[in-house]
């Protein structure tokens, strides 16, 4: 990295970054909700709290989300199991801006896929082949990756159903 991850900027640098643990992706999470305009999609087995359970990142897409009438923040997870317990504050985020920020539980089809990835404004992403290491790359701009991965992302989020567990949390 030629420089530190929160001097990047979505839309503008180019750069492969290899990310080689948990402050690399916090650090490029941070920065890429904070710096995102118009959508956030991300895919995740069980939203991570180490990542997107922090203050940061809470106030980061909350801001995003209040930005614009035309944001959009999607969420794709695998198993909501451990945040219904536990809590969470995107979901606590979700229910109150439930407009502007929706999950959906991955459909059967694509519960094998052992990735984690987000894609910002449709031209920056972070993506972690194993979603259970948080060795990974990110790019602020590269709009050919990051379509990539948002038509993955559209694929499994057309075949995928609201979570029962989060809707239950509306009530």
């Amino acid at each position: 990295m030629d420089k530190p991850i929160s001097e990047y900027r979505l839309g503008e640098d180019h750069e492969a970054l290899t990310l080689a643990g948990l402050d690399d992706n916090i650090a490029v999470v941070d920065a890429m909700a904070g710096q995102a305009r118009r959508t956030f999609d991300l895919f995740t087995r069980d939203l991570e709290p180490r990542l997107y359970d922090r203050e940061p990142f809470y106030q980061a897409l909350r801001q995003l989300a209040i930005s614009s009438r035309n944001v959009e923040i999607r969420v794709l997870i695998m198993d909501s199991d451990r945040i219904v317990k536990e809590g969470h504050r995107l979901v606590d985020l979700g229910r109150r801006l439930s407009t502007y920020i929706k999950f959906r539980k991955v459909a059967d089809d694509y519960r094998e896929m052992a990735c984690s990835f987000l894609v910002a404004d449709v031209r920056g992403y972070l993506y972690r082949g194993l979603a259970i290491e948080y060795e990974g790359e990110a790019d602020f701009y590269n709009p050919y990756r990051a379509r990539e991965l948002a038509r993955e992302f559209e694929e499994i989020w057309q075949h995928s159903q609201p979570d029962p567990n989060l809707r239950q949390l509306h009530i």
